[in-house]
């Protein structure tokens, strides 16, 4: 059986394009010899996946973009990584059958119409390689002034070079490498943030006033609350969803137990961190004013600089790994040109650009929360219709056979899934708040939002339902009795 199941790996992998010797290629993870991932090792890559200066950043965004007191920050980041973490726990579950997350959605919206999600995805990643790479750069920057050092051009240069090219070499590892890394990286990290936290939240005052697009009326504040919820919590902790079965398909899925454990390992690592890190991001962005993390490090902590410096770059590099990861595992649903590893490699580069550029954005925080928004329009309307296929349309039936195209089972694309998907990506896009920004003339923010209610973004709740719901009265109920190669590899 062993040997039946390591010559359909190689079989897939060399059909789709990659290495069968690739550590992590778009094959998928089918014996039990390759799932060697405690739920613990779980744990470390969730933990690694929060702790870092971007999730300062988004908690900061609560009182300085939209205008929170910090008890309404302090609420709103609850609630959203609350539900974040429930959709990377939900997607989480996925692993079971070895396949990679994006790759998932091809019985929901056919061979080629996953190709689209897949795609959103990709560029997803760029972004956020580019956003970590860039607000990392800018907090070593700031560090190393606090340290005395004078950071010039040339000097950012080059630090820009070596954390871009640790990041490749880390983004090109096999599994059993990013595991150790991870659980190198998190606990001395997590040490550190303990002792900045206590510097973060002595002496806080929480009667904060409101501000900005919060003030003025009881319906501009709960506006900006949901908007808050949306973009800090469920967008920043729930844009891993895409993620989450690329790493638990190498986690042995042996009982309900095992199940459980893969479910809520994910939800409270990610949400615990997620909320202790966002809450120390609102208050730092109170009491020093501004949303940039790095100012926040330089003025709160100047004894700890050089600590801070490790939590910044280890954070990048245990997130950043993740990203490269799933990026590359993304363009292979898509195209069959080129290895995990390259387009793993192309992810790193581009995104470099993006960051570089992106230094030199005066207004960095706007642009953050824009990006933030933006993802919920594609990922609200992806995640209902893959939640509502996988459990009550097929009650998690998923096969092998069937996603890896040896059988003609799958259409090029789902129907009812497409037309969901589109209708919940409009319904999503109409009540959306990215911004006020133009390109050629087009409006890429939603007129209504902004005249009628504002500002407020409600696109996760919108999207989610309308693609939901829609696809649930469409979806043609499968009946088949034929077994599917690989059918047990996820028993």
């Amino acid at each position: 059986m062993t040997n039946n199941l390591e010559q359909l790996e190689q079989q897939i992998a060399t059909a789709m394009g990659d290495g069968s010797a690739e550590g992590q290629s778009i094959a998928p993870v089918l014996r039990e010899e390759q799932k060697t991932a405690s739920i613990w090792d779980i744990g470390m890559i969730w933990a690694g996946a929060q702790i870092i200066v971007g999730t300062w950043a988004v908690g900061a965004l609560a009182t300085t973009v939209f205008g929170l007191d910090l008890v309404g920050a302090l609420t709103a980041i609850i609630f959203g990584n609350i539900i974040g973490g429930l959709m990377v726990g939900t997607t989480s579950l996925m692993g079971r059958h070895g396949a990679p997350q994006m790759l998932l959605s091809r019985y929901s919206l056919g061979i080629k119409g996953a190709s689209l999600t897949s795609f959103f995805n990709f560029f997803s990643t760029i972004g956020w390689f580019s956003a970590n790479t860039m607000l990392t750069a800018l907090a070593s920057f700031q560090i190393f002034d606090v340290l005395g050092i004078q950071a010039t051009l040339g000097m950012k240069a080059a630090v820009v070079v070596v954390i871009v090219g640790l990041q490749i070499w880390l983004g090109l590892t096999n599994f059993q490498l990013m595991k150790k890394i991870e659980m190198i990286l998190v606990v001395p990290m997590t040490l550190l943030i303990l002792v900045m936290s206590f510097v973060a939240l002595r002496n806080v005052n929480w009667a904060t006033p409101v501000s900005g697009p919060a003030g003025g009326s009881t319906f501009n504040y709960w506006s900006m609350w949901i908007s808050a919820a949306g973009s800090v919590g469920i967008s920043y902790l729930g844009s891993w969803a895409p993620y989450a079965s690329d790493f638990s398909r190498f986690f042995k899925f042996t009982g309900k137990k095992a199940e459980r454990q893969a479910f809520w390992v994910p939800v409270v690592v990610g949400a615990i961190l997620g909320i202790w890190l966002q809450v120390i991001g609102a208050v730092f962005a109170t009491r020093f004013q501004g949303a940039n993390p790095a100012v926040h490090i330089a003025k709160a902590v100047p004894a700890l600089a050089l600590p801070a410096l490790v939590i910044v770059l280890g954070g990048l590099f245990a997130t950043n790994v993740l990203n490269l990861v799933n990026g590359g595992l993304s363009a292979k649903v898509i195209w069959k040109v080129g290895r995990r590893v390259h387009w793993t490699t192309a992810i790193a580069l581009i995104g470099s650009v993006v960051a570089c550029y992106s230094i030199f954005v005066s207004d960095v925080a706007t642009v953050y929360k824009s990006f933030l928004l933006a993802l919920l329009i594609w990922q609200a309307p992806w995640f209902a219709i893959l939640v509502v296929d996988y459990f009550v349309i097929r009650k998690r039936d998923y096969r092998i056979a069937d996603l890896y195209r040896l059988n003609t089972f799958i259409p090029a694309y789902n129907k009812a899934g497409m037309i969901a998907y589109a209708a919940g990506f409009v319904a999503a896009a109409l009540t959306s708040f990215t911004g006020k920004h133009e390109l050629l003339g087009v409006p890429l923010y939603s007129p209504i939002m902004l005249n009628h209610f504002n500002g407020m973004d409600v696109s996760f709740f919108t999207g989610s339902l309308v693609a939901g719901l829609l696809y649930y009265l469409m979806a043609e109920r499968p009946a088949r009795a034929e077994a599917g190669v690989g059918e047990t590899a996820a028993d």
